[in-house]
Order: structure tokens, then C-alpha cells, then sequence
């Protein structure tokens, strides 16, 4: 605990850090007392322990990594400012460990009004987007094959209940599905070539090729 207030990290992630600890402890406390009943019952409880620490470790690296980006001197692009307000804000996102909280700075110029939040842009994680993209693609295998009542039961036997509902299963998929078709109509349109069109076709990158080479 003193190493963690030493640490100076901002209070807000102090204290989701000092919540989560008290959570792990108190879990680890309960088995090592033997309180469970059954097998199923200790590899549940392990799992939820283990994910809780998984997401604990996500937040302080990505935290870690915005204290190393909060180095780098941003300047505004529109008036070149350089001492721009800073706050810190948090999100949450859903993730094969379970749901991670994210903690991050966002620079804002007063005068201007431009914004920036260099974590999300250094890591490419869309502002809108509340599923990792490993955690997407799992959605979608599953998705594809299972009903999403039978997938959401997975994810939530697997990740802990609630993580995932049906409704966000279905949305999910829905939304992947369409921007792939989206993406499918886009390379229907390139092979459409002007000139010879016999003599090319799309590969699974989505490049150009010769259809005879």
C-alpha cells in the first residue's frame, strides 16, 4: 500500500488499483481457507481471481505507457501552444481479461479548443469502440457458430457473468457482419477494371492480381 501512494499515481487510479487488490486478497483468503464446496466451484473462483488480476496488470501497463507518452512534448496544431490543460479520464473496455479499466490524459488547448488523447491514438483504440479487437474476433468465431444466447452464456461462464449479454453478442456481430460486407462491396467495385477484366481477380488481401500468373 505504501509503495503503490509513493508511486504518485493520481487518486483516481490509486484507488481503483487499491480496490481491485482488496478484491484478490479477499477471494485468495476465502480458498486458501478451503470455502469451496467442489472442484467447479474452486476453478470458477481461481478463474474470476485470475482474470481480476489479469485486468488489474492490463490497467497499470497502459498507465505506465501514459506516463511515458505524457513525456513527449504535443504541440497544438493550430496555434502551436504547447503548455495545454491536461485531465484525466477513464473507460472501460471488454476484453478476453475479463472488462479492463483504462486510464488516460486528454490534452486540450483552451484556446483553440483541439483535443488530442495520445494513448488511445498511440495504440489505435477507436473512442467509440467498448470491445478489444482479440476479444471481437472471439465474439464473431463464436457468434458465427453458436446461437448468441448459447454465446453469451460461453463468454459469461468463461469471463464472468454479465461481461456480455445477448443483446451486446447480437449488435456485435451485426455490426462486424455489415462492416465486412461493406468492406466486400468496396472490392467487388475494384475488380470491376475497366480494361481486361477477364485477366484479373482479388485475392485475399484484397490486391489486384493476375489472374493467369
Amino acid at each position: 500500500e505504501n509503495a503503490l501512494k509513493e508511486s504518485k499515481l493520481p487518486t483516481s487510479v490509486l484507488s481503483y488499483v487499491m480496490s481491485k487488490l482488496v478484491s484478490i486478497f479477499c477471494e485468495f483468503t476465502q480458498l486458501w481457507q478451503g470455502k469451496f464446496s467442489n472442484l467447479n466451484e474452486l476453478e470458477d473462483k481461481t478463474r474470476h481471481m485470475s482474470m481480476t488480476l489479469s485486468s488489474l496488470f492490463i490497467t497499470l501497463f497502459l498507465w505506465r505507457k501514459e506516463i511515458f507518452l505524457e513525456r513527449q512534448k504535443i504541440h497544438c496544431p493550430c496555434c502551436g501552444k504547447e503548455n495545454m490543460k491536461k485531465r484525466t479520464l477513464s473507460r472501460t473496455m471488454k476484453t478476453t481479461c475479463s472488462e479492463v479499466k483504462i486510464f488516460r490524459s486528454e490534452i486540450r488547448c483552451p484556446k483553440c479548443h483541439w483535443h488530442k488523447i495520445p494513448l488511445e491514438e498511440e495504440l489505435g483504440i477507436p473512442r467509440k469502440i467498448r470491445v478489444s479487437r482479440r476479444l471481437s474476433y472471439w465474439l464473431c468465431q463464436v457468434g458465427a457458430s453458436l446461437p448468441y444466447q448459447m454465446s453469451a452464456k460461453f463468454f459469461g461462464d468463461w469471463l464472468g457473468e454479465n461481461l456480455l449479454s445477448n443483446k451486446t453478442v447480437h449488435e456485435h456481430c451485426n455490426r462486424v457482419g455489415f462492416t465486412l460486407l461493406k468492406e466486400e462491396s468496396s472490392i467487388e467495385q475494384v475488380s470491376a477494371y475497366p480494361e481486361e477484366p477477364d485477366q484479373i481477380a482479388i485475392d485475399a488481401d484484397a490486391a489486384v492480381v493476375d489472374r493467369h500468373r
